[in-house]
């Protein structure tokens, strides 16, 4: 089986992913110090960035389920999540 989108991970000690529930309500993830996150999501999910976001539904970045997504923004800032009930797993990355 081959997977259409790959890219170099370095895998850490761990312990540094968060889960944000994801709901008809904006929620925010922590603070991402790096500007780079791994993120992944369990249901059809919008997105956006800033340092106070509100992520707003149809209007922001879709996100598709269960596919990584490499997040670039200003080191610092949140991300902000809204969509079907779910999850997102947020990992600030060191590259």
């Amino acid at each position: 089986m081959s997977y259409p989108l790959s890219f170099d991970l370095a895998v850490d000690n761990g312990g540094l992913t968060t889960t944000v529930v994801t709901s008809a309500a904006s929620a925010q993830s922590q603070v991402i110090p790096t500007g780079i996150a791994l993120v992944t999501v369990t249901a059809l999910t919008f997105v956006r960035q800033g340092l106070n976001p509100t992520a707003v539904a149809t209007t922001d970045i879709p996100l598709a389920p269960n596919v990584p997504y490499r997040i670039s923004m200003a080191p610092g800032n949140r991300l902000a999540f809204i969509g079907s009930a779910g999850s997102a797993y947020v990992t600030p990355l060191n590259v």
